[in-house]
């Protein structure tokens, strides 16, 4: 069963027209092949080699401390500062057009605990089993969706 914040996010980011928040896979590709598409489309949009291989040394050099970063914030419920991260994360992806609905997904559950929490820090650190659960459980889903990006922009640099 889904948490309802999950339920909402799920029906806005499928009822969206913003690519990078609902984008539904190109029919008849896996995942890998999804993303070297939309990198094909990144570098016409740029026009620019340099420019392309800059955003994708800068993807290489980020993404994965990033991930670093949200794991350990979750391990020390650290629900304001994972927010930040994921929303420069979310930003990344835009850029690559790549699906944000698992980054926004995870800023809600965030921003849920936040406001539960009241600004009372004590219950802002508790360890919420449930909460880091199905972040840890996200982040392994971002992880595993910026994999293959990671690949093909690994390919890119090494041209």
């Amino acid at each position: 069963a889904l948490h309802p914040p999950e339920q909402l996010i799920n029906q806005m980011v499928d009822n969206s027209s913003h690519s990078s928040l609902g984008r539904t896979k190109l029919s008849g590709t896996n995942d890998a092949d999804d993303h070297r598409i939309l990198l094909r489309r990144l570098k016409d949009e740029v026009e620019d080699e340099k420019t392309f291989s800059d955003l994708c040394r800068l993807f290489v050099a980020n993404v994965p401390k990033c991930m670093k970063t949200i794991d350990a914030m979750i391990e020390n419920c650290d629900w304001t500062n994972l927010r930040g991260v994921l929303h420069n994360l979310k930003g990344t992806m835009q850029v690559f057009n790549l699906n944000c609905k698992t980054a926004i997904l995870m800023n809600e559950l965030c921003r849920e605990k936040i406001t539960k929490a009241n600004s009372n820090s004590t219950i802002l650190r508790e360890k919420d089993t449930s909460t880091i659960s199905r972040l840890e459980e996200l982040a392994t889903q971002l992880r595993s969706d910026l994999e293959s990006v990671l690949i093909e922009c690994r390919k890119v640099l090494t041209l």
